[in-house]
């Protein structure tokens, strides 16, 4: 059985990446698919600053019950 090529290989991450960001857009991602998309970021080393006020993180961050300088000490 040969390898898949470079580009099927490509077409095949954007398609997976296109249908998780379809699920968020249309409201339906399930708790298992938001599990798969995490790990598909981290997979793939995107990550954000969820210092940054305009992150998209940032609210999340802030709705913690804690301190989160504390939690990092």
């Amino acid at each position: 059985m040969s390898k898949a090529s470079q580009d099927t290989l490509f077409d095949l991450h954007a398609s997976l990446a296109r249908a998780m960001q379809e699920k968020l857009d249309d409201g339906t991602a399930t708790a298992a698919d938001l599990s798969a998309i995490a790990k598909f970021l981290k997979d793939n080393n995107i990550s954000v600053d969820a210092q940054n006020a305009n992150s998209p993180l940032a609210g999340l961050l802030a709705s913690l019950p804690f301190n989160t300088q504390e939690a990092r000490n």
